[in-house]
């Protein structure tokens, strides 16, 4: 986390959000439009709560959507908030990365022999981060009046822990997570160690260059630890070990398929697009016009435009690899 403060003469987004949230209430009321829609807002209470289903799965995400004005507000205090940097190991709601980048990462390392990957999933991620938290994170990196602080932090939040549907809430996810990223950073600098370590959300990647039990069990035992001290709590069913080389040649890394030379999409996603070609077809083939064909076609071109990102992902000189001295990347 940031030690230096931000003033509001440094960064003119923190004046933007500060200028609605005003001096005191009265000021705040007069911003947001009416006293009962700030106290709502205060009170945590301005969210559409709805479920989703998880993609595989039986479960149900629950999504919490802040109303427009509110959102609005969260907006502007995210361009704020941005100033604090994530680690370089966050891909996930991040400027310029996505699980392609990180994909592509792993894809590094996984031109070197004998790699294992070992991923591990936090539960309930978001709702793990309470309002105290979220108000050390302002707190620690900007100069607020109590109001302020008090203002700011209610505006995060929801039913006194961090929302799920809210825009700002992945970049404090990001941010809270920043102490797993920087001691499992540190874990693969240790001597004996090396590694890689990416991190997509709620998503943990540990890559390891060993196929031994026992270096496997400590990565996994890091990444429990390390989770466990930042507050959140690892799921008990979301955990992996990928051994490449020995029972697999890839490994599946945030939703894309990873080999030692190329990123390319997930088998899951192949085939979901195969589906949707197929019902193109048999849809086609029942009307001359079918409203319908033409939001799947939407969705296809999205799906295609994916593939050729990945695919232009950096490519690994796999041989290269191979003929360093294989000493310098930890084995044991």
């Amino acid at each position: 986390m940031c030690n230096q403060f931000h003033s509001e003469y440094e960064t003119p987004n923190l004046t933007s959000i500060l200028h609605y949230i005003g001096k005191d209430f009265k000021e705040f009321a007069y911003h947001v439009g009416s006293p009962n829609l700030a106290r709502e807002i205060l009170r945590e209470k301005s969210y559409h709560t709805f479920d989703i289903p998880k993609k595989g799965t039986k479960e149900v995400r629950t999504i919490e959507a802040p109303n427009e004005t509110l959102k609005m507000l969260q907006k502007r205090a995210l361009e704020a908030l941005e100033i604090v940097k994530v680690s370089r190991a966050a891909h996930g709601f991040v400027k310029g990365r996505s699980n392609a980048t990180a994909a592509a990462e792993a894809a590094k390392k996984l031109g070197i022999a004998k790699a294992t990957v070992v991923g591990l999933d936090m539960r309930k991620a978001f709702p793990s981060i309470s309002r105290e938290k979220v108000k050390s994170l302002w707190k620690a990196n900007f100069e607020l009046s109590g109001w302020q602080l008090h203002t700011i932090t209610r505006m995060c939040c929801k039913e006194g822990r961090l929302a799920t549907g809210s825009p700002i809430s992945p970049h404090i996810l990001n941010l809270c997570a920043k102490s797993i990223d920087e001691k499992l950073i540190a874990w693969t600098k240790k001597k004996g160690n090396g590694g890689l370590f990416l991190r997509y959300a709620d998503d943990l990647i540990l890559i390891v260059y060993s196929h031994k039990e026992k270096r496997i069990k400590e990565a996994q035992k890091a990444l429990k630890k390390a989770v466990l001290e930042a507050g959140f709590t690892p799921h008990p069913e979301k955990h992996y070990v990928t051994k490449i080389g020995f029972n697999s040649t890839h490994a599946e890394i945030v939703g894309a398929m990873v080999s030692s030379n190329e990123v390319t999409a997930s088998k899951k996603f192949r085939n979901k697009k195969r589906g949707l070609l197929r019902q193109i077809k048999e849809r086609a083939s029942k009307a001359l016009f079918d409203p319908k064909i033409t939001k799947l076609k939407e969705r296809i071109l999205g799906m295609q435009a994916y593939e050729t990102h990945l695919a232009r992902m950096p490519k690994v000189e796999t041989n290269r690899i191979l003929q360093q001295n294989t000493v310098s990347f930890g084995y044991n």
